[in-house]
């Protein structure tokens, strides 16, 4: 199900869009802070069709808008509002002293289900059908010399009916003539969701370059806390291309999964990198297997290590990034033998 249905569709668009719009910052013409005061727009799809199943994490969307940095008069010297923005984004804990600071938001929302959805009775033995629909807000910084990148986000949503996943699903089954999954009367009870991240990576640049081709890697920790899910994360990601950007910390996904930023740096040229990740995660809780925090209701015991494998590559030219990757993981649930294949697609602009 790689996408939402058609009456939701425009309506998160149409927002961000919005939102953009009204936040152009007023200096962005300006010669030496052209690329500072872009706005970057994100848009991301994961589907498990590329394995042709609708099993366990089945679909993940996220819209997202990356702000101008702050404090480089993006937003109007002078300005009270740039001032206090300014102030917010420095005294966030945690963070390093690192200059080149942008506010972050996004909307999304995860889809689950057991494997056998054509069942209407509760599947005991199978994790629960839920539905995960929230709002982001976050800061990400960086140093000058793009060799530290730190983001904080706090996701706040819910969990349950109200996340619409049984009508995003089965409304685009409908249209697709896709069988609707049946079990969704079994779903997760409605319960306010929160889940506060922390990600830190760091750049090692290789020594030479042959023939235009770059390598990096970008080993990264971040940890997530909260009703949703609390782990704690460690991995890396490997990268070779020709014209590998300095902005660029690797391909976003939706959490959780191999951080990636939704930085990534205009160029005259076409550039291109292809990718490999890993990540292990020592999971505390995760409601879609442990269900809900306080109501009765369906729960099987999950695999305390989870790992995640990805590669894909990155396409970009001039205001525009392309990023296609394919996800294996590990079994989430005990007792559970088969790996989760799944693809995201990645759409980003700078304007």
């Amino acid at each position: 199900m790689p996408l939402v249905a058609r009456r939701f569709r425009t309506i998160p668009c149409a927002l961000l869009v919005a939102l953009a719009a009204l936040l152009t910052p007023v200096g962005a013409a300006a010669q030496g802070l052209e690329s500072a005061c872009d706005v970057i727009a994100s848009a991301q799809v994961e589907n498990d069709r590329i394995a042709a199943t609708d099993r366990n994490y089945t679909n993940g969307l996220r819209l997202s808008l990356l702000f101008p940095e702050v404090g480089v008069g993006c937003w109007g010297d002078g300005d009270a509002a740039s001032e206090e923005l300014e102030s917010l984004a420095r005294d966030v804990p945690f963070f390093r002293p690192f200059p080149k600071r942008r506010w972050k938001l996004s909307l999304g929302q995860s889809i689950f289900t057991p494997a056998d959805t054509d069942a209407e009775a509760l599947v005991e033995s199978d994790r629960p059908y839920a539905g995960w629909l929230y709002l982001g807000f976050g800061v990400v910084t960086h140093d000058r010399k793009f060799e530290n990148y730190e983001a904080l986000n706090l996701d706040i949503g819910v969990v349950g009916p109200w996340a619409q996943a049984e009508f995003v699903q089965n409304e685009f089954h409908r249209i697709i003539n896709v069988a609707e999954s049946d079990g969704w009367d079994n779903q997760l009870e409605n319960e306010p969701g929160v889940m506060l991240s922390y990600e830190r990576k760091w750049r090692l640049r290789a020594p030479v370059e042959l023939l235009g081709v770059q390598l990096d890697a970008l080993p990264h920790l971040g940890a997530t806390v909260g009703n949703v899910m609390t782990y704690g994360a460690a991995g890396a990601t490997l990268r070779i291309g020709a014209g590998l950007p300095d902005e660029d910390f690797g391909p976003p996904r939706i959490r959780p999964s191999v951080p990636g930023s939704d930085f990534f740096t205009r160029q005259d040229s076409f550039g291109w990198y292809l990718f490999g990740g890993a990540e292990g995660r020592a999971v505390g809780r995760n409601i879609f297997l442990d269900g809900n925090t306080v109501a009765d209701s369906h729960s099987v015991e999950k695999n305390s290590f989870v790992f995640d494998l990805q590669g894909g590559a990155a396409l970009s030219y001039d205001r525009a990034r392309l990023v296609f990757t394919t996800v294996l993981r590990s079994p989430e649930q005990k007792g559970e033998e088969r790996y989760d294949l799944f693809g995201a697609v990645t759409l980003g602009v700078r304007f």
